[in-house]
């Protein structure tokens, strides 16, 4: 994942999204804004709980604009009539008047364009959580553990849950400049498929069962920044598990 990230960030500079979501200053830099990205069965499948997340939501969006690509798996849930009767996207205009921009999955450039312009992810997913850190970008995790802590202990990851109150006070604390910078863990430099590809090519070689060195595709003459295939060519980030 930080591979792929590493190779897309220059292409995801290009990406327009900002400029197409009003997401920009008249002199043309970023506005402060918050991105969000909600999937996982224990945060949207149950509409008491997705209602006190949304209510947190809605309170930073008092205070700046909020993206919120949808999950095709939150879409449906936006749309059940439990999750309605708990106060949750009960309509378009509640939705604008709170601030929450809803919109389809986004193809991964122009994702990654949002996060690494982002005052603030809020996310359920890993793999954002990893890539917000890759991106010194402060994110707070809406779940109770997380399959990542590395993001926390070293990144700029915090498991907030799923409490609004408390999910709304560390927005604020982050919104407000209160938040550790983290830093990048070790190896995290996007050359892990070539350590991956070395490794292989030691352990088969010792057992004798590998083709020679001078056989192998060389990853060193990868260019470091590729030619992007177009964006609705590639998976949607937030849709990442």
């Amino acid at each position: 994942m930080i591979d792929s990230l590493k190779r897309c960030r220059a292409a995801a500079e290009g990406s327009t999204i900002l400029g197409r979501l009003d997401l920009l200053s008249s002199s043309g830099a970023p506005v402060k804004y918050v991105l969000v990205t909600l999937h996982r069965p224990a945060t949207v499948d149950d509409p008491a709980v997705f209602a006190g997340v949304w209510e947190a939501l809605e309170a930073v969006a008092s205070r700046l604009p909020v993206v919120f690509p949808v999950h095709p798996r939150t879409q449906a849930r936006l749309q059940d009539p439990a999750v309605s009767a708990s106060r949750v996207a009960l309509s378009k205009k509640a939705t604008e008047k709170a601030g929450i921009r809803l919109m389809g999955p986004l193809p991964y450039l122009d994702f990654l364009r949002l996060e690494s312009a982002a005052a603030l992810v809020m996310t359920d997913s890993g793999g954002v959580q990893e890539e917000t850190t890759a991106l010194g970008v402060p994110c707070l995790t809406l779940r109770n553990n997380t399959e990542r802590p590395i993001t926390v202990s070293e990144g700029t990851n915090q498991i907030v849950g799923l409490e609004p109150a408390r999910i709304e006070q560390a927005a604020h604390e982050i919104l407000s400049g209160r938040f550790s910078p983290g830093r990048i863990p070790r190896l995290w430099d996007g050359q892990g498929a070539q350590r991956i590809v070395r490794i292989l090519h030691q352990h088969f070689a010792a057992l004798g069962a590998c083709v020679p060195a001078s056989r192998l595709p060389s990853l060193r003459r990868l260019p470091s920044t590729p030619l992007a295939p177009p964006s609705d060519a590639l998976p949607p980030s937030c849709c990442a598990s």
